[in-house]
């Protein structure tokens, strides 16, 4: 039987993400500024705030206007956070879960302009975080090292209108040294996470709009 759990207030803001950390606790990240608390770890069974994840020199001019937005966690308790401030300069911050003390702050390349990452995804065998980036201009994979502050691009695809873009959504299997991509028709397709530039093996690349017009004569 499902248990209801009391309300989490977030005072009135709006929210961005949630990641459950285990049985009992979840992250909540907001449109509120990192400095005021926007981004917090709950007790799920109480809705008691436990911490705030707090700002430091690391984020440097970032720090005061800096939001959060997409989750993950990764191992040895550590969360991470697509951030952003006023003027859209992104990066992938670093918290440890326990205490809420910033570790590391991983700024966007100047080369590389990204916008607000669609997933994270942390990659244990690797010890990296895949970031999938999705907008109306492009879509990018990237994939951070925080033991020394490095950026891989797997994968970045441009486009001119939002509709031209074929990829949709990625997630990481480490046990095949894959990546699979949801295009968007529904059809699968997969990349080598260990080579960049490999470009995606679709597994069907037939238009379902395209089959159905077909078979009833429509044209």
């Amino acid at each position: 039987m499902l248990e209801e759990h009391p309300i989490i207030h977030i005072a009135h803001h709006k929210v961005k993400d949630i990641c459950w950390v285990d049985d009992n606790h979840i992250v909540i990240s907001s449109d509120k500024r990192l400095a005021n608390g926007g981004t917090r770890l709950f007790n799920a069974s109480t809705g008691e705030s436990r911490c705030k994840f707090q700002v430091t020199d690391k984020l440097s001019d970032l720090a005061p206007y800096s939001t959060a937005s997409t989750l993950d966690f990764g191992s040895n308790y550590k969360l991470f956070s697509s951030c952003e401030n006023g003027d859209k300069h992104q990066g992938i911050g670093n918290w440890d879960l326990v205490t809420g003390n910033l570790i590391n702050f991983h700024c966007s390349p100047p080369h590389l302009p990204l916008e607000k990452a669609s997933r994270l995804q942390w990659l244990p065998g690797t010890n990296c975080l895949m970031a999938f980036y999705l907008d109306c201009a492009k879509v990018d994979i990237i994939l951070f090292d925080f033991r020394d502050n490095t950026t891989v691009q797997l994968l970045s695809e441009k486009h001119d209108r939002p509709f031209g873009r074929t990829i949709n959504d990625a997630i990481a299997i480490e046990e095949s040294s894959s990546i699979c991509v949801l295009r968007w028709n529904g059809a699968l397709g997969f990349m080598d996470l260990r080579r960049t530039a490999a470009g995606v093996n679709w597994r069907n690349t037939e238009d379902p709009f395209v089959s159905v017009f077909s078979q009833t004569g429509i044209s």
